[in-house]
């Protein structure tokens, strides 16, 4: 009856043991076992699919920080890091690894530390939620950066409303001179004042059209129009040099 006990123990034993190895293969983790002299014990088939390493290339935590950290400088630190983590039952840390034909990965590695001194340790791919971090980071500094043109469109687009006002009494006073004058000379000067009026209310027009394409809008446009908006409003930098413009016609609208 006691043997009969023991061998029925022992096959339930067996049974767990074969249970809890399906599970460590078949889960979508890295899983590993290191001994307290740095020995890899144990290395689950996820954690090949993850790195691409096998045990017989990872033999001792020596092959694996030359392997998963070639940088000498980034691999002093990692190991640094892990060195303040081992005085603690537990530990989470993310790293980026060179895995098998260089491919970089982040990885996620949780570290449970046992009291005989070996060290499980769970690693999951990052990666992907890295990337959407920094997809992110830089949608809102895009997003940012629109507000920020948005504003100074808004505010170029109220002061040419100003500017305009102001040159429109110019204009209005150097027509009535013009119009009284009978002096060539002074005919001559307030031409150039009515000429260099009418230029910049050109300007002040372009700044409105420039302020309203700062305002968050999706509608189709002409591609031929825009450069002509540029042209215009760089005509002052573009003094002296000859600018040939070629206008295609059939260019669908964007």
């Amino acid at each position: 009856t006691l043997q009969n006990s023991e061998s029925k123990a022992q096959s339930k034993l067996l049974q767990q043991r074969d249970l809890l190895s399906s599970l460590f293969e078949n889960v979508a983790l890295g899983i590993t076992l290191w001994g307290q002299n740095g020995k890899l014990l144990y290395a689950n088939k996820g954690f090949t699919e993850l790195t691409g390493y096998s045990k017989d290339q990872i033999k001792n935590l020596e092959d694996w920080f030359m392997y998963a950290y070639p940088d000498p400088e980034y691999r002093k630190q990692v190991l640094s890091d892990w060195d303040k983590s081992s005085s603690t039952n537990e530990a989470i840390r993310q790293f980026k690894v060179v895995c098998r034909s260089d491919v970089k990965k982040d990885i996620e590695f949780r570290g449970t530390f046992l009291k005989d001194g070996r060290a499980l340790v769970t690693l999951s791919d990052m990666t992907w939620r890295v990337q959407v971090e920094h997809e992110k980071i830089s949608s809102q500094k895009l997003i940012e950066e629109h507000k920020r043109l948005s504003l100074v469109g808004q505010i170029a687009g109220k002061m040419a409303h100003d500017f305009n006002n102001i040159l429109g009494i110019i204009m209005g006073n150097t027509e009535l001179i013009l119009l009284k004058s009978k002096d060539s000379d002074t005919n001559k000067i307030v031409n150039l004042i009515f000429e260099q009026t009418l230029r910049g209310k050109n300007l002040t027009k372009n700044l409105i059209a420039f302020a309203k394409d700062q305002e968050p809008n999706q509608e189709f446009f002409n591609l031929n129009e825009k450069i002509e908006l540029v042209i215009n409003l760089l005509k002052k930098d573009l003094e002296g040099i000859e600018v040939i413009t070629e206008y295609s016609k059939n260019i669908p609208d964007l």
